[in-house]
């Protein structure tokens, strides 16, 4: 195998070892091992909003709907936190990190509002930090993602289904917070029936940090291999 050849081998496995992990993928089946925060329970589990594996998360209309957490799903500073959305009806999903009983931060996206936003959800309330214009397409899955530094700066993204296309990003915002906390969601139809589906909450490692690391392993084993001649 020429150099060249090897060290294309070698991105590609640095970048491979980088791919997502999925945190929660509710093929348990029980939502009773989320806590809530008040409000109506309006989420099932159920085949018909699973985008892979046999169990999603589906949300109905209701007043006041409630949040559900887990603290025993870690998230922490610099990583970019994803789930896969996708509506059949009108409504909003809200996918959070840095969660406990006293709120978190999410990435939201409507339809309806036609927006996708990054949340301050302090108290499980609903103040808006960024927010930027975006249509999600009816029976169409994508990956609504919360890209969250190390200094504390939080981005909300959409990608399509496959996460290699980036469709929409707020401004980046300084929320200063830090740290670790576990991870949250909402949902809601507007009173439109059921159809607000949400799956597989996963880890991504920053990909520049990834890449950036890849192609520096790479030109040095390049310049290796001139040396001993591949």
């Amino acid at each position: 195998m020429n150099s060249r050849i090897r060290a294309v081998v070698l991105v590609g496995s640095l970048l491979w070892t980088g791919k997502a992990a999925i945190l929660e993928d509710f093929e348990h089946g029980n939502l009773g091992l989320y806590s809530q925060s008040g409000g109506v329970d309006n989420a099932a589990l159920t085949s018909a909003a699973a985008h892979d594996g046999l169990l999603g998360v589906t949300f109905a209309g209701a007043s006041g709907p409630t949040w559900y957490f887990r603290t025993d799903i870690p998230t922490q500073a610099g990583n970019e936190y994803r789930g896969f959305v996708r509506f059949r009806v009108n409504g909003v999903i809200r996918m959070g990190v840095r969660a406990s009983s006293g709120g978190a931060y999410s990435a939201t996206l409507g339809r309806g509002s036609f927006l996708l936003t990054l949340e301050d959800n302090t108290g499980y309330g609903f103040r808006q930090l960024a927010a930027t214009a975006f249509s999600p397409q009816l029976g169409m899955w994508y990956q609504l993602a919360l890209d969250w530094t190390n200094s504390g700066d939080m981005t909300a993204k959409v990608y399509d289904e496959s996460g290699l296309t980036l469709l929409a990003a707020t401004s980046t915002v300084a929320t200063g917070a830090t740290g670790s906390g576990g991870f949250a969601f909402y949902g809601d139809t507007n009173n439109a029936g059921e159809g607000v589906d949400f799956d597989s909450f996963s880890v991504v490692p920053e990909p520049l940090t990834s890449l950036t690391v890849a192609l520096g392993v790479a030109a040095i084993v390049l310049r290796r291999a001139r040396r001993v001649g591949w």
